[in-house]
């Protein structure tokens, strides 16, 4: 984005030196000048108002042998914090996995609560009382196993949710900024930041699941970002011609079904995306299946073009990971 009008600037440089702050014990003026390449003036102004509004702080940096030390500022992680909310189904029963994290992504508390049923009263109910334990929660990100379409949640695996303004409702009920995901999409995007793909990031990255209850799925990351596609469709393997058995039914067929199923969005991966890792994830697929998976791929797939596989356990850390991440975008 062109960055033209003097709100922009000042956002802009305001943003550079927190970031510099969140990634640094501690900084003076003169040091965070050096590293954003703006001027002392600026810098000192800006100190000074973060300063004043509490999302950084002053510290002392000790007793110089001589004359007064240079003012120290530390970003200060627990100005506001962000919670982490993601409704699901496993094993047929409905939970929402919640979170409390600060502002360097550290979990301050985090747990899950199992409902009969999931509507937005119950939503409503566990952030009014989340935001009374911590009121500095500000943000609130949300993952879904669905989509948000025109205002509104759509194809939810939690079905009571489908239709829901759940965006709307929330900013009304609560005045905090609402960020909502795709549940692969945000998994996928915890998991590109806890593999450091950063450095590298024309690389494609997909995540491909096999979860109980929602069968399989998969979330794209490109130069550094979500893929949606034009109707939010991007990464439904779900859809993939697999057999004339419906998808639900076949991967119950054990195995051997899975890993054709498994072999099939990774050659179609390859073979569209070209990415350089896909990782599994998902409590139906094991560790075991990933070299039966890969030999099944290369059946249709030349070696050279297939990327790196791996298996993650810890789908959930990718998670929260996410859906902080996302909240960061946005605030950073």
């Amino acid at each position: 984005m062109e960055i033209t009008t003097f709100n922009q600037v000042k956002l802009h440089n305001v943003n550079l030196i927190k970031n510099v702050l969140r990634s640094v014990p501690s900084g003076t003026k003169h040091s965070v000048a050096q590293i954003t390449g703006l001027s002392i003036a600026t810098c000192n102004t800006i100190l000074n108002e973060l300063t004043e509004s509490q999302e950084i702080i002053p510290i002392e940096t000790g007793t110089p042998s001589v004359g007064r030390p240079p003012k120290s500022y530390k970003f200060n992680k627990d100005y506001s914090y962000i919670c982490c909310l993601f409704p699901a189904v496993t094993d047929g029963q409905k939970h929402i996995n919640y979170a409390v994290v600060d502002l360097l992504g550290n979990i301050i508390f985090e747990n899950s609560r199992q409902y009969k049923e999931i509507y937005y009263s119950e939503i409503y109910t566990l952030v009014e009382e989340l935001i009374t334990k911590e009121p500095r929660i500000k943000t609130i990100s949300i993952g879904i196993p669905g989509y948000y379409n025109n205002g509104k949640i759509d194809s939810c695996g939690v079905e009571e949710l489908n239709g829901c303004k759940l965006i709307e409702l929330l900013e009304k009920d609560f005045h905090r900024t609402i960020y909502l995901e795709n549940n692969m999409n945000a998994i996928a995007y915890g998991s590109y930041a806890n593999n450091c793909l950063q450095q590298d990031s024309e690389s494609g990255f997909v995540m491909i699941s096999f979860f109980p209850d929602i069968s399989i799925g998969s979330g794209i990351i490109l130069n550094g970002k979500i893929v949606h596609g034009y109707s939010n469709f991007a990464g439904e393997v779900l859809y993939l011609p697999y057999s004339e058995t419906e998808i639900h039914h076949l991967i119950k067929q054990g195995n051997q079904a899975i890993i054709d199923c498994a072999a099939m969005a990774l050659a179609c991966y390859c073979a569209t995306l070209n990415p350089s890792l896909v990782v599994f994830t998902g409590e139906i697929l094991t560790p075991d299946m990933l070299d039966p998976i890969r030999e099944k791929c290369l059946k249709a797939i030349p070696q050279e073009h297939l990327p790196q596989i791996r298996y993650e356990e810890n789908y959930m850390e990718s998670y929260i990971a996410g859906l902080t991440q996302i909240a960061f975008d946005h605030m950073f």
